[in-house]
């Protein structure tokens, strides 16, 4: 079984123009991908083939974000290898004596060999990032292994966070359902009600019969979180509910799932005052997202998608990092926080010695427009 792989080498106008006073040095990024050529060949509508797409996307956004980046005195060699989702191919991959020269590990994407690399990184103490998935069932609790994106059970940290930044006192009421979602988020929650004095909580189970406004204060801000993404149920709950006209003080909460409703109305989100929890949102008025679609565009003849976004932002923030602060990259993290196209990157150190990035955009129509609000 063969593997994979090329290198690109980034190195910028300034270098350049310096090469020959400096002797630069050249660090080592490597991705592991899915790409599945051959389940993209062979089925363009499988499910592999499609995860193939993401990852040339990210693949192509990243590429993007690497040639924005600049260093004096350093360039970035990037090496790509394709796992196939494969573990005995990402084993291979792990014996590699290039390999084991990466100073940063990006992937793979799916939870096969993750494991696999994470003992490696952490072995050999290479930050190793977990570009596009996030696996909060296992959980693996090593201080090099970062997801990009917020865990599940950290949505909870962050939203009572958010709440506390924006009211003194607040009522939460989170509606549970046994959903992944809520099965996820809702333990988390529950362990922070001490830690949040002035919110006060309620965990309150749907049904049909639910009558959620005797939990509404008349005065006091109320936040009520919906985990569940079941179409009926979400709407039934909104129907309930008075419009912001009446009850400004109310706002509900949903996530990006909601955009996959048979019915999406936007209006009656208007008039409820909901708003979306998620990792990725891009804003396409911001000059600078203008000027990477348009980049993308003329590079690879296509739109850029969610992955591509992640890609570009993920080079801007992880391979910076690795230029200016090298070995010292993962200490360096939760002192060097940046916001992207995409998202922002605020990773937090928990008392276990992970990093989690402990920003979601928060969002909410206005005038039928999609907007960030956080």
């Amino acid at each position: 079984m063969g593997i994979n792989k090329f290198t690109y080498t980034l190195g910028s106008l300034l270098f350049c123009l310096l090469a020959f006073a400096v002797q630069a040095q050249q660090v080592t990024v490597s991705l592991l991908l899915t790409f599945y050529i051959s389940a993209q060949l062979a089925d363009p509508q499988s499910t592999k083939a499609e995860l193939g797409r993401l990852s040339k996307a990210y693949y192509q956004g990243f590429l993007i974000g690497l040639d924005s980046l600049n260093h004096p005195t350093k360039t970035i060699r990037l090496q790509v290898y394709d796992t196939d989702n494969d573990s005995v191919r990402t084993a291979r991959i792990l014996q590699l004596d290039e390999f084991k020269q990466s100073q940063l590990i990006i992937g793979p994407v799916m939870q096969g060999g993750n494991k696999m690399v994470s003992a490696f990184a952490s072995q050999k103490k290479i930050p190793q990032v977990s570009p596009l998935m996030t696996f909060s069932k296992t959980r693996i609790n090593e201080p090099y292994w970062i997801a990009a994106n917020p865990e599940l059970p950290n949505y909870a940290r962050i939203f009572c966070h958010y709440i506390r930044q924006t009211n003194d006192t607040a009522v939460v009421i989170v509606i549970t359902d046994k959903s992944p979602y809520d099965l996820a988020i809702t333990p988390a929650m529950k362990k922070l009600t001490g830690e949040y004095k002035k919110i006060k909580f309620h965990f309150v189970e749907f049904t049909p019969s639910l009558d959620i406004q005797r939990f509404i204060s008349p005065t006091v801000p109320v936040h009520i979180l919906m985990p569940g993404n079941k179409e009926q149920n979400c709407y039934r709950l909104l129907y309930q509910l008075k419009d912001t006209t009446e009850h400004p003080h109310v706002a509900v909460y949903g996530f990006s799932q909601w955009f996959d409703f048979k019915t999406v109305d936007i209006d009656l989100w208007q008039r409820k005052n909901v708003h979306f929890l998620t990792p990725a949102f891009m804003d396409y008025s911001q000059e600078q997202v203008k000027a990477f679609v348009a980049t993308y565009r003329h590079k690879y003849a296509t739109e850029p998608g969610e992955e591509a976004f992640k890609g570009y932002d993920q080079a801007r923030y992880f391979a910076q990092l690795l230029l200016d602060k090298g070995n010292n990259t993962i200490q360096s993290m939760p002192q060097q926080s940046h916001i992207g196209l995409s998202t922002s990157y605020r990773y937090t150190l928990t008392s276990t010695g992970t990093l989690f990035n402990n920003y979601l955009n928060v969002l909410r129509f206005e005038n039928n427009k999609l907007v960030r609000v956080y």
